[in-house]
């Protein structure tokens, strides 16, 4: 079910809007090839340190209220990984931020607006000894395990001073970059902190959040009529398409699914960094007459996706 969150803080209120408390959706599986899913991994395409720790398991998830577990598809397998939220330790020197996740992507372009008036601090890359949170992942592209972060601090999951946009100069809302978190067995960042789930409410709601390989189906979700949604889609092998079909169906069979995304992709697609409202003109003749519905996902690709519920007056 669905709660009320309490007010965002005006980061993220650019970002989501006012949001509800919904459900963590995390699991662990194997690859598309079957073996076993990479632990908390993250890659990076950028020069590393000679001596680079071993990122810890990720752990068990977030403790809620009330814990649905994935109901997986026949096929699916959910990967072992980061949780949203986690707060990341950068080890490496000059970590490329990224909009899309691919190695010849362009960084994102930062400004501190934590004073009088925003100081432009040019093309991200970060250094050993920052900090970022985890938005969504993980996403494996060859042997680059990628994740979309935010700019963090040792503590929390969002800073008030650099903030990340696509291109200068300053333009809509704030977003994530993507990172490359592992080249095979390298690994560049490593779990800082995992927040509890009050202290992630505190940013912002959890909502669906999942990433893996197959079908998969969530637990049911409250009907809304306006969601915010972002994915990202990666062939398993380069040069070979692969599908991706994200639905959400409701309970009531006979009120047909609002789709989400369709796609197809030799290579990596992601959606909208900001979120896309979703379910505007989705509601069944009479209202009331189906109360929930499930995020149904078909695919050939490795994906990752969160679902979030807008809240409005």
């Amino acid at each position: 079910m669905i709660g009320q969150a309490s007010p965002t803080p005006r980061r993220w209120l650019a970002v989501l809007g006012v949001l509800s408390v919904l459900v963590i959706v995390t699991g662990c599986g194997g690859q598309a090839d079957g073996s076993p899913a990479a632990t908390a991994v993250v890659s990076a395409t950028d020069e590393t340190d000679a001596s680079v720790p071993s990122l810890p398991p990720a752990g068990p998830s977030l403790t809620l209220t009330a814990t649905p577990g994935p109901t997986p598809g026949p096929t699916a397998q959910l990967a072992d990984g980061l949780h949203f939220g986690d707060i990341l330790r950068v080890q490496v020197k000059s970590l490329a931020a990224r909009v899309a996740p691919k190695r010849t992507s362009a960084l994102v372009h930062g400004y501190d607006l934590s004073g009088p008036a925003p100081e432009d601090k040019g093309s991200i890359r970060l250094d050993k000894g920052d900090y970022v949170s985890v938005e969504l992942g993980p996403l494996p592209i060859g042997d680059t395990i990628w994740y979309l972060v935010w700019p963090a601090t040792a503590t929390a999951l969002h800073t008030e001073g650099t903030q990340w946009y696509t291109t200068p100069p300053i333009e809509g809302s704030p977003l994530p970059a993507w990172m490359a978190a592992s080249v095979g067995s390298d690994v560049y960042l490593t779990l800082q902190k995992r927040p509890i789930l009050s202290e992630i409410e505190a940013y912002s709601a959890v909502g669906v959040v999942a990433a893996g390989f197959g079908n998969y189906t969530s637990e049911p979700q409250a009907r809304h009529d306006g969601f915010s949604f972002e994915y990202a889609a990666a062939a398993p092998v380069s040069g070979t398409s692969c599908s991706l079909k994200i639905s959400l169906v409701p309970s009531d069979t006979d009120t047909d699914p609002k789709v989400a995304v369709q796609t197809t992709t030799t290579t990596v697609k992601v959606g909208p960094l900001t979120g896309a409202n979703l379910g505007t003109d989705w509601l069944p003749t009479p209202e009331g007459s189906w109360s929930t519905f499930t995020v149904k996902v078909a695919s050939t690709c490795n994906w990752a996706f969160r679902l979030l519920r807008l809240e409005h007056d």
